[in-house]
């Protein structure tokens, strides 16, 4: 548990330095970077870049298959070559896995049989081409149902997906929150959390987006319990509005 440093905000940022730097055993700091390209006029849309709601997996957790929309990002090729996977498996049990691309061939994740949650996809090899990274769009999927887990645009080397879920025997809080959009649109963003791994997700930390940025410095918020899934969902009165999301998670052993 956290120990002592809720007395004044200088001594729970000093603790949280020195979480960022590792020196706190049990607890980390994660950072999200999220964005959706178009949120529409219809309604409510997860932040992600495919767009509307991400479907989380069913308990039994899922194979997971990947490819591009352009032939140079393969093992051998001059784009992205492979790319790191972080899910957590069956259990709430973070892991990592690095899959080859084959082209635009859809080729299961080597290792993983038993998606439950993702987290994040990055490419951390490349070929010649410049600028280096993933010259078309990767897409990491459900084998069965085709639904989407990560998107990675062309370039962008890393996906933005708003998803997290904290992992079991882990508690988490939300310390800061950014969001942002085009000058000249409004946004609204808000979080919605489950409470453990009910599937219920209920809205809290609402923000208004007037005219490109609102931040939100949070200090200590609610606390988010172990297996519980943390995603924003932005909604806009303007057609195709971007909308960007920063925020980070302050996670401890329970």
């Amino acid at each position: 548990m956290t120990k002592g440093f809720y007395e004044k905000p200088d001594s729970f940022v000093s603790h949280l330095s020195r979480v960022a730097r590792g020196q706190v055993p049990g607890e980390s700091l994660v950072f999200v970077n999220a964005q959706n390209p178009d949120v529409g006029l219809l309604g409510e849309e997860d932040v992600w870049p495919t767009g509307g709601t991400l479907r989380y997996p069913l308990p039994v957790g899922e194979q997971w298959e990947m490819a591009s929309s352009d032939p140079a990002d393969t093992l051998l090729g001059l784009g992205a070559q492979q790319v790191a996977i972080t899910f957590q498996r069956v259990g709430y049990v973070r892991d990592e896995v690095i899959a080859d691309l084959n082209g635009v061939t859809f080729t299961d994740v080597p290792g993983l049989s038993d998606g439950l949650r993702p987290a994040e996809a990055r490419v951390v090899a490349a070929g010649a081409s410049l600028p280096k990274g993933n010259q078309g769009t990767i897409t990491i999927r459900d084998k069965a149902t085709g639904d989407v887990r990560f998107t990675i645009t062309p370039l962008g080397n890393v996906s933005v997906n708003s998803h997290r879920t904290v992992p079991a025997g882990k508690v988490a809080q939300v310390i800061f929150a950014y969001s942002s959009t085009p000058k000249n649109r409004d946004a609204e963003t808000e979080f919605l959390i489950t409470d453990g791994d009910n599937g219920i997700f209920l809205r809290t930390i609402p923000a208004k987006i007037f005219q490109t940025t609102s931040q939100i410095s949070l200090g200590v918020s609610q606390t988010i319990f172990e297996k519980s899934d943390v995603k924003l969902v932005g909604s806009s009165l303007n057609n195709n509005t971007p909308i960007q999301v920063y925020y980070q998670l302050h996670t401890f052993d329970l």
